[in-house]
């Protein structure tokens, strides 16, 4: 008995001990997914003008200055870089598509209502301040799913909701970029239009009568 005990002892010890290393390194992975979503949604915004339109771009960046495209940006690369922790740390799938799910929409609502405020008191779309919300919010989205994916409770039973809220947001990521509601998420300041803007390639396709104007 004392040496089952002391063996079963013993394998506590070793899963503590594996759970702290992976605590610590989740950790480490959420202080860097900061800079890399930062880093990466800063290049989405601006790879649809500097593309020339390429295709990809349509869906992996902002194709005009709305809200709504300004959010596809910061989501992708909060996406990619939560698969990437997926893979590298030993957590329940379920608990981590909670917390991560908390955190995506944590960041989009609070970047598009302070985006859309502004925007309404100031009238027009101001790069500095995209920057600064895309920055805090991102940070406050790590933090949130830190604390949720590491916490004692089981935030596991929220995984249908979150689920759901997940395939929401992609179907609405794949359909409103082509389809965009005519409301203040989707407006573009800089063209005053909603959705993809019209480029001269396609007014001369369209219209021939355009070409060489």
């Amino acid at each position: 008995m004392l040496v089952k005990s002391h063996q079963h002892g013993a394998g506590d010890g070793k899963m503590k001990k594996a759970n702290a290393t992976d605590a610590a390194a989740f950790s480490g992975l959420e202080r860097w997914g900061l800079p890399f979503t930062f880093a990466a949604a800063v290049l989405l915004l601006y790879c649809y003008p500097l593309s020339g339109g390429a295709v990809w771009t349509i869906l992996a960046g902002a194709v005009n200055g709305s809200v709504w495209e300004y959010l596809k940006t910061l989501a992708l690369p909060y996406l990619f870089w939560s698969t990437i922790e997926l893979c590298a740390v030993r957590m329940p799938l379920r608990r981590m598509v909670v917390a991560k799910t908390a955190g995506l929409y944590f960041m989009l609502g609070g970047v598009a209502g302070c985006a859309l405020l502004y925007r309404s008191m100031v009238g027009a779309r101001v790069a500095w301040a995209d920057m600064l919300l895309a920055f805090v919010w991102i940070a406050g989205a790590q933090a949130l799913s830190w604390r949720l994916a590491l916490s004692p409770r089981a935030v596991e039973r929220f995984f249908p909701a979150a689920a759901a809220a997940l395939a929401c947001f992609l179907g609405m990521y794949l359909f409103f970029t082509a389809r965009p509601p005519r409301c203040a998420l989707f407006w573009d300041p800089d063209a005053f239009s909603y959705g993809l803007p019209v480029r001269q390639q396609d007014l001369e396709v369209l219209c021939p009568d355009v070409r060489g104007l």
